[in-house]
């Protein structure tokens, strides 16, 4: 029911991906389709123009992704015994409470350390490092460089 091409639209490659008025006259009318689907998916003509527009899911709803900002070193730092990148969780004890941790696991290999514990290694560690006098013009250079290029 949610395919525009039942209504004579379809989105193109050539367009990058803007909906194209086909040729045939649809299964169904634009305002049926419309109808059938109940504000889920919209179609809209204008001026010989046709727009798309899908809707977004509601506030409730959680906004996943890959980036966790309560894990910032999830698969950045190795694992130490297998040289594979750390990964996340946060169990559930028998109380209700959650235990967050960076893990690494394999069937014969075990790796776990509190997050609480493994946040402040590489914050002390970036904190320690001390650049020579000499060094600081070149290191400065070099990152903007970076920096414009990007």
């Amino acid at each position: 029911m949610e395919n525009p091409f039942y209504a004579a639209a379809k989105p193109e490659q050539w367009t990058q991906g803007k909906p194209v008025k086909c040729k045939f006259d649809g299964l169904v009318s634009i305002a049926e389709f419309n109808q059938a689907n109940r504000s889920k998916v919209v179609i809209t003509e204008k001026d010989d123009e046709i727009a798309i527009f899908r809707r977004q899911p509601p506030e409730f709803q959680p906004k996943k992704g890959v980036k966790n900002p309560e894990y910032p070193y999830k698969r950045v730092i190795l694992c130490p015994h297998r040289e594979k990148p750390l990964l996340d969780s946060a169990s559930r004890g028998r109380h209700g409470g959650y235990f967050s941790a960076y893990h690494c696991y394999k069937p014969g290999h075990r790796f776990r350390i509190k997050k609480a514990d493994f946040d402040k290694t590489p914050t002390e560690f970036v904190q320690s490092i001390l650049i020579a006098s000499e060094y600081v013009e070149a290191l400065t250079g070099s990152m903007l460089t970076v920096w414009e290029r990007r």
